[in-house]
């Protein structure tokens, strides 16, 4: 299974004017390429696919202000979010009831204030560098990122902007281990509102448990009435 390591940097961070600059030329080339497939979808509806925007874009300077490998994965990443426009626009001519209304093409991020995100292959992250150092250096980032995770165990890493800073995800792989369990125990749990969970089973000095769910009533209940005004007008 993959898990993610996280890693939080912040604006005082030196580190961050560095991902910023680069997480601006990776908004300048995603919205370089949703340009071109908004104007054939709008225009001649049809779809532009990563293959065609690649072919279209390597040679232009939104593409090449970027490692190759970085850009490639901004493309991808529009070209996923696209398809899933268009499975949610299927879906929503098969019964339109289903929806408030009609799905909205992928956007523009904005020309000034956007950023979009960074995406670094195992191969765009320095395998000498690691094994010497134990840090990972993206691919055109002078920058250093420490990390417990082998180099064996390593996927990708994704640089991901937030209101606070960017978010460094070291995404890795770890094979599931069984959890040792008795197969002759059983347990049982019935779900409810006022009481949230009733627990209990067979293993002897297991003490059966009720958890409330009324606090939880109570916040749904808030949440509720806060909605209420803003979709009846």
């Amino acid at each position: 299974m993959q898990l993610v390591e996280r890693h939080l940097i912040r604006h005082q961070d030196a580190r961050f004017a560095i991902i910023d600059r680069a997480a601006f030329a990776s908004k300048n080339l995603y919205n370089q390429a949703n340009y071109h497939v908004r104007q054939a979808f709008i225009h001649e509806g049809t779809y532009l696919p990563y293959a065609a925007i690649f072919h279209r874009l390597k040679q232009h300077e939104a593409y090449c202000a970027l490692p190759r490998k970085v850009s490639n994965a901004i493309l991808i990443q529009l070209h996923h979010n696209w398809v899933s426009f268009l499975r949610v626009m299927e879906a929503y001519r098969e019964d339109p009831s289903a929806f408030t209304g009609r799905p909205k093409i992928p956007g523009y991020q904005d020309k000034t204030k956007g950023r979009f995100m960074l995406i670094y292959e195992k191969k765009a992250l320095g395998k000498r560098v690691f094994k010497r150092t134990g840090k990972l250096i993206p691919s055109g980032l002078p920058i250093e990122i420490a990390t417990q995770i082998t180099w064996e165990a390593i996927r990708q890493v994704r640089i991901v902007p937030r209101a606070d800073g960017y978010m460094v995800e070291v995404v890795y792989e770890q094979e599931l281990q069984p959890a040792a369990v008795n197969p002759q125990l059983r347990a049982a749990v019935d779900v409810g509102v006022n009481v949230l969970a009733a627990i209990t089973s067979d293993k002897p000095g297991l003490v059966p448990r009720l958890v409330s769910g009324k606090p939880l009533k109570s916040l749904n209940q808030c949440y509720v009435r806060s909605v209420q005004p803003k979709l009846a007008g």
